[in-house]
């Protein structure tokens, strides 16, 4: 019977049966053809065969084994033995050994843990350069150990088919399985490693053949290696064997645990022996392998590259002397700037904002694609010549987010005219916000600190010593104020009391008899305040164009441009015809103040209650507002203005726009005025930008990156390390 089965099962294996089918046409004819079994029978005794309690972790076995491959906790096994065995010579293998020994004993089967742990070791063992043969004979008998390591689906199926005790035989196999396993890892790690014993797998490229590997003097690994037996002319393709002389080639390459690797390849120089060809001499080119001149492998080169624009100079150095490769900080800046160059993919939709490279003085401009959300380009100023130059070269935009800066507005409108132009919502709220806090600082702290009665002054002496100045007085009420008091009879302390300035402050106002100046940098022949003196004699001689002036003090050095001293004159023409127009009058505002504190509320605090919703306000917030509301008729009219506006943002809807316009400039209050105006001048691109999704936001974040990267790299980071450590290295590759 037995004959006849293994026949039956050949055949049906021989005309590619599956091999399920094969079996059980097999048994058939086992069962009908030599015993007298009635067929009715067959089921229940299949039945009854598989109606055993231990059977049933077959399948959680194998539930199991699907549960860890899928949620990955093979790698986590890999990772944990290698914490133990990868330090040692030979670890990878090692690791390969007492991972597949614990993912086996958790699912039970060989298979399971051949395709679990396998799909991470293999590819990591042959590009350690382990070999193939060795690799897959390996990693087949550490997954048989699921058979011995109990309990394994195929002790299972043993004790249920002999009625043997599965603990009993248990013990013995696990201790065999233990030996094994210190056996293996042992014998790696006294054979020296696995990839020390093949000299072909220490090859940095395919196209290096390896002769000998041998122990360095400073304890490293010296890999003597030759290219091809024949070498190809680059101009003509012939193939040369006749040899014109040899050369030497070292190369840094991968380190081998932490041990420095360096290359000695037998670079040949060939003679062409092709008639045509004009070169007679050529040498190997190793182009896969190394750039000219360099004294590292590519991909050696890429490790610093990576670590360089990850981390920067120094870090990277420290880095990878850790990792067995000893590359300086200079070398590590000098492969960034090499790989760095523009995005290769053309931006649509980009965003464009200032950066400040000293604050107050020199600026530079960063653009942002806001579809990727990467940097694409860092420019070296903020000129509207640049930024016009750089979009000319991309006709390929459609929409420019920008802030309120007029810089870029012009340089937009010149440089991609077919682009939509897009305000930052941010940055117009922003201006709505300053636009109240100027109009409320009518109602500031400073100006109402006179106004104050002696008793008020008294009792708010104390909380009124260490206060300062609102920023927007000017130095001549200082000036007035102080005098004014000081005329009264009053002393420094008093007027102190009064005022809310320090009584030093007050003592230095008292000794100038006008108004002072703000100092002053030392003036140069290119400002036209050089030659101050020279100008008032003259204007008070009668020559008062600017022409005829500039004429004039160009003869006497002058460097700068008329328009400069325009703007001086301007300033002498407004100062005369303010002395000869009649004085106006205006209201002095008294300051609202809160009704259960009784301090005054400053003009930041109710410029910003001013544009938050009601919704949003806490309690004291809600008094405070009801407060301003009833003390100043103009923040009432700003509270309804700024709500209306905080409509049209939110409902992304800008028909309303130009109504709301039209009511701020009737308003007649000066800042709101002027902010009004200055959206109706840019209209357009405050319309995209209530409709439009887009926005100057990922600019904003990539600038503060910038200032991070900067920091970090104080002294050294100039325009084209900062680009090239802000680009994404996809595009620096």
């Amino acid at each position: 019977m037995t004959g006849a089965m293994m026949t039956a099962m050949l055949v049906l294996f021989t005309i590619s049966v599956p091999i399920a089918t094969a079996l059980c046409l097999a048994s058939m004819v086992g069962l009908f053809g030599f015993t007298t079994l009635p067929a009715i029978i067959l089921p229940q005794q299949i039945f009854i065969a598989l109606d055993k309690f231990p059977l049933a972790a077959i399948p959680f076995f194998i539930l199991a084994g699907n549960l860890m491959e899928v949620g990955g906790m093979s790698r986590r096994l890999v990772e944990f033995a290698r914490a133990f065995v990868g330090p040692l010579q030979g670890g990878l293998a090692a690791t390969c050994v007492l991972t597949c020994m614990m993912f086996s004993a958790i699912s039970g089967s060989s298979i399971a843990t051949m395709f679990a742990v396998g799909t991470v070791l293999i590819p990591a063992m042959r590009q350690y350069g382990y070999p193939v043969g060795f690799t897959a004979a390996l990693m087949a008998v550490s997954a048989e150990l699921g058979v011995i390591i109990p309990p394994s689906i195929p002790m299972i199926l043993y004790g249920v088919a002999t009625q043997t005790s599965i603990p009993a035989v248990a013990l013995p196999l696990t201790r065999l399985c233990l030996t094994l396993c210190g056996a293996t890892i042992l014998k790696l790690e006294n054979s020296g490693g696995i990839v020390v014993g093949s000299k072909k797998h220490w090859s940095p490229g395919i196209d290096v053949a390896v002769q000998s590997v041998e122990r360095s003097e400073r304890g490293g690994w010296l890999v003597f290696g030759v290219l091809a037996p024949n070498g190809i002319c680059p101009d003509c393709g012939f193939h040369s064997r006749r040899r014109h002389g040899w050369r030497r080639r070292r190369l840094q390459d991968y380190p081998a645990h932490g041990n420095k690797v360096t290359v000695d390849l037998a670079i040949c120089r060939w003679r062409c022996q092709a008639p045509a060809c004009p070169r007679r001499t050529f040498s190997d080119q190793i182009a896969s392998i190394a750039h000219p001149f360099a004294r590292r492998t590519s991909r050696v080169g890429e490790i610093v590259s990576h670590l360089g624009h990850a981390t920067g100079g120094r870090p990277a150095e420290r880095l990878l002397h850790r990792l067995g490769l000893g590359v300086s900080d200079d070398t590590v800046l000098r492969h960034l700037k090499q790989c760095a160059h523009g995005a290769g993919e053309a931006p649509t939709v980009i965003g464009i904002d200032d950066w400040s490279w000293r604050k107050s003085q020199t600026y530079g401009t960063i653009i942002v694609d806001l579809e990727r959300r990467v940097v694409i380009d860092i420019l070296e100023d903020r000129d509207v010549v640049t930024c016009t130059d750089w979009l000319r070269r991309h006709p390929e935009l459609e929409v420019i987010s920008r802030d309120r800066c007029g810089l870029y507005a012009q340089a937009a409108r010149q440089g991609a005219p077919q682009a939509k132009q897009v305000a930052d919502r941010f940055h117009i709220v922003q201006n709505l916000r300053q636009a109240i806090e100027e109009q409320m600082n009518l109602h500031g702290r400073a100006t109402g600190r006179a106004l104050l009665s002696d008793a008020d002054n008294i009792t708010a002496a104390g909380r009124l010593l260490k206060s300062r100045l609102a920023h927007r007085t000017s130095r001549e009420e200082i000036f007035t104020t102080i005098h004014a008091l000081r005329n009264q009879g009053l002393s420094c302390s008093e007027i102190g009391r009064r005022t809310g300035f320090p009584r030093r402050s007050i003592a230095k106002w008292l000794q100038f008899e006008t108004t002072p100046d703000r100092r002053r940098a030392a003036l140069k022949r290119t400002s036209p305040w050089y030659f101050e003196k020279f100008l008032r004699q003259s204007w008070k001689d009668g020559i008062r164009t600017g022409s005829a002036l500039f004429r004039l003090i160009q003869e006497r050095g002058y460097e700068g441009s008329q328009t400069h001293l325009q703007r001086l004159l301007a300033g002498w023409r407004r100062a005369e015809q303010q002395a000869t127009d009649p004085k106006v009058e205006h209201a002095i505002l008294k300051p609202v103040r809160d009704p259960e504190t009784g301090h005054a509320i400053s003009p930041v605090i109710a410029a910003a209650l001013c544009i938050k919703p009601r919704g949003k306000l806490t309690p004291d917030q809600v008094r405070k507002v009801d407060a301003l509301k009833a003390g100043s008729p103009a923040f009432a009219t700003m509270r309804s203005l700024a709500m209306r506006f905080n409509g049209i943002i939110r409902g992304r809807q800008a028909d309303p726009l130009p109504a709301w316009i039209d009511d701020a400039i009737e308003s007649n209050l000066a800042p709101i005025v002027r902010f009004a105006r200055t959206l109706n001048r840019d209209l357009d691109a405050v319309t995209n930008a209530i409709e439009m999704p887009w926005s100057n936001g990922q600019a904003e974040g990539q600038i503060n990156r910038l200032k991070t990267l900067k920091r970090a790299m104080y002294g050294r980071a100039g325009p084209e390390l900062l680009r090239a450590r802000m680009l994404p290295f996809r595009h620096t590759n």
